[in-house]
């Protein structure tokens, strides 16, 4: 394909996101009062978890039903002002996990992204990546619910038992799910992720036409997890997420599809907080917060990093650009 040719498709591309995702507006609010919905996003068409190329507006249900079986007021269309609606089945609720020896949940003298923290006896998450604020704070980023949210208080690395710090500030809104622990100097820290390598500039895929066709190949390091492969296919998804004090619906989220060999799953219990890395370049994407519930782990739902490192005014330590 010419220079001029690769132009005109990513124009087209572009207009087609832009398009959906103004028709998503208009619709959300309807479609997420519908009955068994717990979120919409737009994306890429999926046709048995596979993705097609087709971008369309997404709704998630806590039940895929076939047609023949709901009367007519209970049907979605199949198109809504022009753009394809696509139905997919998931229900969605924070990763954090009762605590299990792996190799990533055990304590290190050198802090890095992919490890396990935890705030709380019996259960943990991952570690991001180490930040800095540009003032001398040096952070671990984490999602709020692996802490307990609250000011000060002490987190630890694998466990609450083996502190590295405290909560500098932490957010849990329909924005995001994100927590700075402000590092006590106990301990080393290196830049990146175990196991991946330093980190390249923050990617924004907010912005329409971000996604290539095939959706956006990611990988993640997660403390339950270890390494996992997935696409992002979505965004701007509002989604319903269950927590243990409630279900919480987010905004402007990123849904993503895993790609690991043999079905295995994306995220599983204890990835949240997880550095969402494009796989090529080690580009931070998301702050994975959330997954599929229990008996799939196909999906999963990340904070765009833009948003979170604009939220918190941090930046990634050593990273490039």
């Amino acid at each position: 394909m010419t220079r001029g040719g690769r132009r005109r498709k990513d124009t087209a591309a572009r207009a087609g996101w832009g398009r959906a995702l103004a028709v998503l507006r208009r619709h959300r609010g309807s479609l997420l009062r519908r009955n068994g919905v717990v979120a919409v996003d737009v994306g890429l068409r999926l046709r048995k978890r596979r993705i097609t190329r087709e971008v369309a507006i997404r709704v998630h249900v806590l039940e895929k039903v076939p047609d023949a079986d709901l009367s007519a007021s209970r049907r979605f269309p199949r198109s809504l002002d022009g753009v394809p609606v696509d139905v997919i089945e998931a229900r969605y609720r924070a990763l954090e996990c009762p605590f299990r020896s792996t190799p990533l949940r055990i304590r290190r003298d050198v802090l890095e992204g992919g490890l396990a923290l935890a705030a709380n006896p019996g259960s943990f998450g991952t570690l991001a990546a180490i930040a800095e604020d540009g003032v001398g704070g040096v952070f671990a980023l984490t999602c709020a619910h692996v802490t307990t949210g609250a000011a000060d208080s002490s987190v630890g690395q694998p466990g609450p038992d083996d502190p590295i710090g405290t909560v500098e500030r932490a957010r849990l809104d329909s924005r995001m799910d994100a927590a700075l622990v402000r590092l006590d100097g106990s301990r080393g820290t290196a830049a990146g992720i175990r196991g991946i390598g330093p980190l390249g500039p923050v990617l924004d895929v907010r912005v329409p036409g971000a996604l290539p066709d095939s959706g956006l190949p990611i990988r993640i390091v997660g403390a339950c997890s270890g390494r996992s492969r997935g696409r992002v296919t979505g965004f701007h998804a509002s989604a319903r997420v269950e927590y243990p004090t409630g279900p919480i619906t987010f905004r402007d989220q990123l849904h993503i599809l895993s790609d690991n060999p043999d079905g295995e799953e994306f995220s599983r219990e204890g990835d949240s907080g997880a550095l969402v890395v494009t796989q090529a370049g080690q580009r931070p994407v998301g702050l994975l917060f959330a997954g599929e519930a229990a008996g799939s782990g196909d999906f999963g739902l990340a904070t765009p990093i833009v948003s979170v490192v604009e939220g918190l005014g941090i930046k990634f330590l050593g990273a490039t650009g």
